[in-house]
This record gives C-alpha cells, structure tokens and sequence, in this order.
C-alpha cells in the first residue's frame, strides 16, 4: 500500500492564541506611551518654572502653544534676571558645528532697563570651555577706545553692534537653570560640565540684502573695511570672520546708511593670547581665505585673510543675487549659481576652487544686472589678490634661491599684506567710491597706525617662519 505524501500545514492561530497577542501588542504600546509620557513630563519639569521662580536663566511656555511646546519658539518668555524678560517670536539663524551651536532668536523686550522694544537674542554653546574673550567685552572695549579718543573717533561708535544685554554661564551641569534652558532650546546639542553657554541680547540690525541701492552695498562695504582697521589700529582686536551674514547696517533717522560689522564671537585681542586657538583661522567656508582653508596653513590668521574674506563676500553677493518684485533675493536654482560649491563642497576642495578661479585661471564675472557696477570693483579686488600671490611666490623662489647660493640674511617680507599687495590702501582705493561717485570716507588717514607682523603672532610664538612655504 502506497504511503500518503505528508505535507506542512501551518497550524491556524486559535481565538485565545490572537487575543494574547493583541494584549501583548497593547501593552507594549502602553509602556512605551508611557516612557514618552514620563519623558514630556521630565522636560515640562525643566523647563516649566514657576513664574514666581528665582532661577535665571528660564524659559516659560505660552499657556496654550499650537504645537509641541519643545520646538515651539513663537510667544515663549526667556527670563533673564528678575528685571529682563524677552518673549521670543523665532529662529533668524541656527548654525550647529561640531564645537559650537549658535541661535540667534527675533524678541520683544516684556521687562528690560532699555529702550529698545525690538532686539534680538543670540545664544552660543560652546561644548568645552575654552579661554578666549567674550562678545561683549570685545565690544565694550572698542566703545570704550572711541570715547578714550574723542570726537574723531566717535564714528567709530556707529558702525559696531549695539549690546544690550550679556551673560556667560560657564557650569551646565544638570541640576543648573542654563543647562535646562539649553538643553530645552537644543535638545540634540551635546552638553558637558566644561560646556559653557553664552546669551546676549542686542539691538536689531538690518541684514546686507535688505538694502535697496547699489550705491548703498557699496558703502557699507567701504564702511566695514574702515571699521575693520580701525579695530585693528586703536583697540587692537581683529573680527576674523568676515562673512554676509556678518555685515549689516542700519539707517538712520535722516537715510544715512552705515554699515555695521557684526559678530565677535571668533575675534582676537591683538597680539593673540597664546594657545592653540590663536593659530587658527576662523570664518564661514565660502569666505575663508585659501590660506584659512589649507589644512596645512598654521600661521595663524592674518590681516589679509580678512581682506580677502571681504573680497569674497562682495564677489558672492554680485554673482548670486537679484532685484525680484523690489527685493533683492537669491537666484534659483542654487545648483546654478557660480560659486553654489563653495557652500557644499569641503575645505580643502573649496580652497582648490579658489585658487584656480582667482590665480590660476581668472575669468570674467558674471555679476547680476542690478550688481553690474561692481564688476570693475571685483576685477580691481581681484588683481590686488593675484598680484599678493605673484610677490609672494617670488619671494620665495628668491628664498629658495639663496639656500643653495648664499648665506647672506633674509631679506624682508611683509606677510601680512604680501609684500604691501593686499593692504588697506589698496582696497580703499577700488572701493571709495562706485560708478563715479566718492563715498564717505570716515577713517581719516592720519589716525592710522602701521600694521606690525608682531600684532598678530601669540607670545612665545616665532613669527612667520619666510624660509617656508607659508
């Protein structure tokens, strides 16, 4: 008798079978319902004070917010101390590098010892302690030089940022009020004992693209580099990072425009303290000089890099935006702007990009219609970069030259400005005036001072070594 084929038939799941595993799907959800619940409870905790409260730093939620109440920022009330209370009304600018998160928030004055209604708040954490001078101060002391000086100086004053309000908090560990402020702003960042978190509060300024003129970017470009030396030459600080976002204005009751340079988180006190910091160049990559962007370079930041840094803003600004509907706005699509791999690509390929459009392959630049008068302004930038470069390469045949014949002393060589090429006066003479026009000139050249190699190398520092490729 043939034997029966045997074949596999899964079981059916009995009645009692699905109805355990329905309760094991529901508990499941249950518990993890309620670890999320116990987690918005812990974070309501941290960040939910009583208004009667005495911790500063805090962060109050609306009653009744629209959204997630931890990524909610519109009509969220920042208590600073017992007299400063800011409802925030959202998120300008939001940058999170490996080392250091900056926010910068658009807020309404509810309590403060100012006049400003308007102003904005910036808050930077930086995730280890490090030994460097804060905004605030930095500012305060060049205010301080301005009225130091007098009258003639006093310009001085009008083209820097406006602080209203500023505090460092340098212990965020857990049980700390800034730590829950922090952590309730950027949940994600990472946070460590060392970790310090810096608020200031500061008058609103207009941002570059909000001008209306071409004559009005030229200005404020002219102003910025006048403002820039000046810093150098009485306060003694150097921003070290010259970006668009960084350069911005205000007007004035009467229409006058001035151009403000913002943004002192990255600047030095010159000579620089010594440490491993003051060697390094600081900036955005799209602005970063190619010096800055050489891995290699470890020469610390000089004067030019900042010079070029402008060149770079202006040349970006001319290229990639446009007058649309009585706005100056970005042009689209990204990918198709002449310089859009400056923002994506990295440091060292963008230094590479750099090099080869500026010293070894310059061509012509597309600049926009509402931008066209500076393509001669550009041009000019441009040759004062690539005849630095020319002066700086035959300095350095010539260096090599005498290695193998000579053994007379160095001859001289001005880093700073390669060989007097990438100086102050170069710029100011492309840009004091634009399409036939002499702009004002504030800095008057008799305050001047020279710029010294020994400004701007730290203590216990050789200065630039000219035997190398520098």
């Amino acid at each position: 008798m043939a034997k029966r084929k045997r074949t596999n038939v899964k079981a059916r799941p009995s009645k009692n079978s699905k109805n355990k595993n329905q309760k094991v799907a529901d508990e499941v959800v249950s518990v993890k319902r309620r670890k999320t619940e116990d987690v918005e409870r812990t974070q309501e905790q941290n960040t939910q004070v009583d208004p009667g409260s005495k911790q500063f730093p805090r962060i109050e939620l609306p009653p009744n917010p629209a959204n997630d109440p931890y990524e909610y920022i519109d009509g969220r009330s920042l208590y600073l101390d017992e007299i400063t209370v800011l409802e925030l009304e959202g998120c300008l600018y939001d940058l999170q590098g490996s080392a250091r998160g900056t926010t910068v928030y658009k807020a309404t004055r509810v309590e403060g010892d100012w006049e400003d209604k308007e102003v904005v708040v910036k808050l930077c954490i930086y995730t280890h302690r490090e030994e460097r001078t804060g905004e605030d101060e930095f500012v305060k002391k060049a205010l301080d030089k301005a009225n130091e000086l007098g009258d003639d100086h006093a310009w001085a004053k009008e083209h820097l940022p406006k602080i209203l309000w500023s505090k460092t908090y340098d212990e965020l560990s857990n049980d700390t009020p800034q730590y829950r402020l922090a952590k309730s702003l950027r949940p994600n960042f990472p946070l460590y004992k060392d970790s310090i978190l810096c608020i200031t509060v500061q008058s609103v300024l207009q941002p570059l693209i909000d001008l209306d003129k071409p004559k009005e970017y030229a200005q404020v470009y002219f102003d910025v580099l006048q403002i820039h030396r000046w810093l150098i030459d009485h306060p003694k600080i150097l921003q070290r990072d010259i970006s668009r976002e960084n350069i911005m204005f205000r007007r004035e009751a009467d229409g006058t425009i001035r151009g403000v340079l913002n943004d002192f988180d990255h600047a030095s006190e010159l000579p620089p303290p010594p440490g491993p910091w003051s060697l390094k160049c600081t900036g955005a990559t799209p602005y970063m000089s190619c010096d800055a962007l050489d891995q290699d370079w470890e020469k610390g930041h000089h004067y030019r890099h900042d010079l070029e840094a402008l060149f770079y803003v202006i040349l970006i600004v001319s290229t990639h935006y446009e007058e649309r509907d009585s706005k100056i706005q970005r042009l689209e699509p990204e990918t198709r702007l002449p310089y859009h791999s400056w923002y994506a690509d990295g440091a060292e390929a963008v230094r590479l990009e750099k090099f080869m459009s500026i010293y070894m392959r310059p061509t012509d630049i597309a600049t926009t219609s509402f931008f066209s008068g500076f393509k001669h302004v550009l041009f000019g930038l441009r040759a004062a970069l690539l005849r630095g470069w020319l002066a700086r390469q035959e300095y350095e045949i010539e260096m090599m030259s005498r290695k193998r014949t000579s053994s007379e002393p160095k001859p001289s060589f001005d880093w700073q400005t390669l060989g007097g090429k990438v100086s102050y006066e170069t710029l100011k003479a492309i840009l004091c005036e634009f399409d036939g026009e002499t702009l004002i000139e504030r800095y008057k050249e008799r305050f001047m001072r020279p710029i010294q190699e020994s400004d701007f190398v730290p203590p216990g520092v050789e200065q630039v070594d000219t035997d190398s490729d520098a």
